[in-house]
């Protein structure tokens, strides 16, 4: 008698994984018979280009700076160069933003050549409203935030109390 019991739950249990495994070929083969779901046209143009995030119009960027926010604007500056990839040198470029998702490009902040070696390199930005902050051995200065740096030549030094190799 256990014998027999034992038997029959083996059997329905082979049973039910034969009907298991029925549903699950009949999906299979059942599923390329559905329509394919079409890609939108907005995800078709815009295959390889960030959505969320910001994105250089043209060319590349390297060395991204972190955005600064002043007077309700970030601004981000990001080293490129204009005629990559033939030419060399990189120079600031800037991109405005109020919200941090849909941004500006504002073009070139500081351009390239504009100094003894040649082109800009990677820096920072730094809000410093009293004129005390003293990072770094160059330094460029735009007094009225129109992202507008100085002229070639007119990068000045900070001078620097504490350290007399700058």
């Amino acid at each position: 008698m256990k014998n027999l019991r034992t038997r029959r739950l083996i059997i329905a249990g082979a049973l039910v994984m034969i009907g298991l495994l029925l549903v699950l070929v009949i999906l299979q083969v059942l599923a390329p018979l559905q329509p394919e779901k079409k890609p939108t046209v907005e995800t078709e143009e815009h295959s390889y280009r960030p959505v969320y995030h910001f994105s250089v119009p043209d060319k590349w960027m390297n060395d991204p700076q972190r955005p600064l926010y002043f007077d309700g604007t970030f601004h981000y500056y990001y080293l490129y160069n204009r005629d990559y990839p033939k030419g060399n040198g990189t120079e600031w470029r800037q991109a405005t933003s109020k919200d941090l998702v849909h941004w500006t490009d504002k073009g070139v902040a500081i351009p390239k050549y504009t100094n003894k070696n040649g082109d800009i390199w990677t820096g920072s930005v730094v809000r410093d409203s009293q004129n005390t902050a003293g990072l770094g051995k160059c330094t460029c200065r735009d007094r009225d935030a129109t992202a507008r740096w100085p002229q070639p030549g007119t990068i000045s030094l900070v001078q620097h109390r504490w350290r007399q190799d700058f």
